[in-house]
């Protein structure tokens, strides 16, 4: 839990380098979202996440669709790999409920250990 607040960044196809700070860790929404229930074949959908990414500047997004697999790097002098972005993006979970700005990732230590690989 000590990475909330945590200054990130990244660089994603669609909305290049944005800046934010994670907000939550294990964080979980049911969402009653047409399009993304129609997509996974249930209502309403579950989606769970390692880490819930806010914006750093009001009004801006920290990602859009196109970022998805972009690094989410520690923002500090050493830029160390965090996380892998999946999703999250304003047009898409939680519509309407406040949450139209946050961005989902996936912790990048456990993508390496399914992966059985270890980062340099």
């Amino acid at each position: 839990m000590d990475v909330i607040g945590m200054p990130v960044k990244k660089i994603g196809r669609t909305t290049g380098l944005q800046k934010g700070n994670i907000v939550a860790f294990g964080h979980g929404v049911t969402s009653e979202s047409e399009p993304i229930d129609r997509a996974v074949g249930r209502k309403p959908a579950n989606f769970y996440t390692d880490l819930l990414i806010a914006p750093r500047e009001k009004g801006k997004v920290f990602s859009a669709g196109g970022d998805s697999g972009s690094a989410i790097l520690v923002d500090d002098d050493q830029n160390r790999p965090i996380g892998l972005l999946w999703g999250g993006w304003p047009e898409d979970i939680g519509r309407g409920r406040g949450m139209e700005d946050l961005t989902y990732a996936i912790d990048l230590t456990r993508v390496l250990k399914t992966m059985e690989l270890e980062l340099l």
